[in-house]
């Protein structure tokens, strides 16, 4: 069971986020860890539709949450995730039993996705549609004539 605490949502939260800041190479992008909680949320979503029991929750969102462990390992072999991150999300994982165990790990997830946003991972953007972050603009002086178009 994933116990909901103070230290869970802050300190264990930031300490995941900063952990995969300081990866060089294979750091998790805020598209990676987007989409793992796009993924927790669609069963999150799910377990907590009408008539729905920890018994059903054992049956068939269980096991989904369990194979999301193959799907991190999968990232982490394309190098587009960090194994420490894996680690950290696994190990939380392993504690899920019932519905109210997952309704903490998505609090303990959405709180890594904040101070992701908040440390800056994912700021660098690369190629596509899209805009260039501020920081980077101001720094070429370019920030202006950015806003203007």
């Amino acid at each position: 069971m994933i116990e909901l605490t103070k230290d869970l949502l802050t300190k264990k939260a930031e300490e995941v986020a900063k952990e995969n800041l300081n990866q060089r190479d294979k750091k998790a992008t805020s598209t990676q860890i987007r989409k793992f909680y796009d993924d927790f949320l669609l069963l999150h979503m799910k377990c907590h539709t009408k008539d729905f029991n920890d018994s059903r929750f054992e049956k068939e969102i269980l096991p989904m949450i369990f194979f999301s462990k193959a799907k991190l390992a999968y990232a982490v072999g394309r190098k587009v995730l960090d194994i420490k991150f894996k680690d950290s999300i696994e190990q939380e994982l392993d504690k899920i039993d019932c519905i109210k165990a997952f309704d903490n790990f998505i609090l303990f997830y959405q709180a890594i996705i904040g101070y992701s946003k908040f440390l800056g991972i994912g700021e660098e953007k690369k190629g596509g549609n899209s805009y260039p972050n501020k920081t980077s603009l101001k720094k070429s002086n370019d920030y202006n004539n950015w806003r203007k178009k």
